[in-house]
């Protein structure tokens, strides 16, 4: 570069990548499920969220990115595992706080977005008995399958326990 008199080298570094595209969903939804009394956390509210759909960048692997995540709330804790998933450690808190991603590619451009974490209580209810009385004639053998007599809405049906009245059988 000459002006005037005065003449000086200079280098133009050409960057042709773009900043990491962030396409985050306006929010996510997870539940923090609870026994009928409301004490109890029977299940903390964790979650693995897959952000890699959420994410592109046409010069980095999702491997190679950066990613940061903060809560808008200290107790709700959020992290990128190795696996590159959000990891969402709720614990007993009910309600809603904003999840800010900011990621980097090896350029060392940077994007950064926001999503809505809904942490839902749900309440696990108690097995419910789809049938009051089964009959069966004497001495005769007797094979029920516990699927048809029980239903519970967060337990799967291999994992209830089942007691039977053996004064009444």
């Amino acid at each position: 570069l000459t002006i005037g008199d005065i003449s000086k080298n200079i280098s133009v570094i050409v960057n042709n990548s773009d900043a990491p595209i962030l396409n985050l969903p306006k929010e996510v939804r997870i539940s923090n499920i609870r026994d009928d009394s409301g004490l109890k956390s029977l299940e903390i509210g964790t979650a693995l969220i897959p952000i890699s759909k959420y994410i592109s960048d046409d010069n980095t692997p999702f491997e190679n990115l950066k990613i940061e995540a903060v809560s808008s709330d200290e107790a709700v804790a959020v992290s990128i595992d190795e696996n590159g998933k959000l990891f969402v450690n709720a614990g007993e808190f009910i309600g809603t706080v904003d999840v800010t991603l900011t990621v980097t590619d090896v350029d060392g451009l940077t994007s950064t977005g926001s999503f809505k974490l809904i942490v839902e209580e749900l309440i696990n209810q108690a097995p419910v008995l789809l049938v009051d009385v089964i009959k069966v004639k004497y001495n005769q053998n007797v094979y029920v399958n516990l699927a048809d007599i029980a239903s519970d809405d967060y337990t799967a049906v291999e994992d209830l326990v089942f007691e039977f009245d053996a004064e009444n059988v």
